[in-house]
């Protein structure tokens, strides 16, 4: 298994009218591959005791 890191990262616009990416937030999960890490991912941030 691998280590993998998601993100949910959300495009904002500042005061100063420059957009920059936020980090809303962030799951480290093991995975065989990239596609089942985002199906973990998507899974474990769905789950409401995860907010």
């Amino acid at each position: 298994m691998l280590p993998f890191i998601a993100r949910i990262v959300e495009n904002v616009l500042g005061e100063n009218g420059q957009t920059s990416e936020v980090c809303q937030t962030m799951v480290e999960l093991e995975a065989r591959n990239a596609r089942e890490a985002d199906q973990k991912a998507k899974a474990v941030l769905r789950d409401p005791r995860h907010a």
